[in-house]
């Protein structure tokens, strides 16, 4: 725990010419006023945001076969779960066991639009952390 400001303000007594009676009582103001900053750990992420991006009549060579994954929804999910995972070649025309593809830093050669039927698809994933949590507390006492 850290002190940033220790601040004592004292304000001199007020005084009135003799000329007329003291009607109000004479005081003498202190202020104290503290702030602390804590700065705690950072959290890990939270929660990573996925999105993907879907090339048509694409695929991308050298995929590892997911047998057990039967739509394009189980596909992308194996590859979610995959840290390494860059994305899936999903091909309908295929037995269902062979359908998805994963790929990643093992992959080989894309090739753009030229294979019908086949769609490729790259992940895009962003990590939400935060960067720093600060908690302040100010106290301030009168007297």
């Amino acid at each position: 725990m850290t002190i940033c400001a220790v601040e004592a303000v004292v304000t001199e007594p007020v005084t009135k010419p003799v000329t007329e009676p003291v009607t109000e009582p004479v005081t003498t103001v202190t202020t104290v006023t503290t702030t602390t900053v804590t700065t705690l750990p950072v959290p890990p992420c939270e929660k990573t945001l996925v999105a993907w991006n879907e090339l048509a009549n694409s695929q991308v060579f050298g995929g590892v076969n997911n047998a057990s994954a039967c739509s394009v929804a189980a596909c992308q999910e194996a590859c979610e779960r995959n840290t390494s995972c860059s994305g899936v070649d999903w091909d309908p025309a295929q037995s269902v066991d062979d359908r998805c593809w994963l790929h990643g830093p093992w992959s080989g050669d894309r090739v753009i639009g030229s294979v019908t039927g086949v769609t490729h698809y790259d992940i895009n994933r962003t990590d939400i952390c935060p960067s720093t949590f600060i908690i302040y507390s100010l106290f301030v006492r009168w007297k």
